[in-house]
């Protein structure tokens, strides 16, 4: 699991439940490079995503994840 990317995403949500600025995010860690690490977070319940036409359209993200980057 790359922790750094969660920490970003955690990051990006204020340390909240919600969906992040995903341009924000692909500017950092591009889509092309990491996105099966993104649907990897969500099928371990970290992120949530809103995808469409093979494209992240949003990303959601969990409490899970937050839980687990304030023990980091």
């Amino acid at each position: 699991m790359n922790t750094t990317m969660l920490k970003y995403l955690v990051e990006l949500s204020g340390g909240k439940v919600v969906a992040i600025d995903t341009n924000a995010f692909f500017n950092r860690f591009p889509m092309d490079a990491y996105k099966d690490e993104l649907y990897s977070l969500q099928n371990l319940g970290f992120v949530s995503l809103l995808d469409g036409d093979n494209q992240i359209i949003d990303i959601g993200v969990n409490q899970k994840a937050i839980d687990y980057v304030s023990q980091l």
